[in-house]
């Protein structure tokens, strides 16, 4: 049987981002909204798992972030957005947001995001922000 986890973040996504310099002190540090983001996806990873081991070998990887409609945009556009007939094409990439959640889910899910093979990720409008995680075990 193949193992699957599915995760649901609401709320707005925060993509990943370089970590901050504190140029007093020489630090590097992970911006505080990142990191409460992947705390939670920490979180919800480990309520999925039900105290399971991370899955042991090559992973499959979704991540579907659905960001808000902007709230300026005509009625027609927004319903249009919604359907799915327009998509998210400004700032930040989908990249960004997939590479959190993977740093994220490092020896919580999988044991090191090199075990990522197959990686989706999709950037979609929707009504209610929220990301949609899918880590499923590979099979050929």
């Amino acid at each position: 049987m193949t193992r699957r986890l599915e995760i649901t973040i609401p709320g707005a996504a925060v993509p990943w981002s370089r970590a901050g310099h504190d140029g007093r002190s020489g630090r590097f540090f992970t911006r505080e909204r990142l990191r409460f983001f992947k705390d939670e996806v920490v979180i919800r990873a480990r309520a999925a798992l039900r105290g399971a081991a991370p899955i042991a070998g090559a992973v499959v990887l979704e991540v579907r972030t659905f960001v808000a409609v902007p709230e300026s945009w005509p009625l027609r556009r927004r319903e249009a957005a919604l359907a799915g007939e327009v998509v998210p094409t400004a700032r930040p990439d989908v990249d960004n947001y997939s590479k959190g959640v993977q740093d994220a889910l490092n020896r919580v899910a999988y044991r090191d995001d090199a075990v990522v093979v197959d990686l989706i990720s999709r950037k979609r409008y929707a009504a209610e922000p929220r990301v949609e995680i899918i880590v499923e075990e590979y099979r050929l």
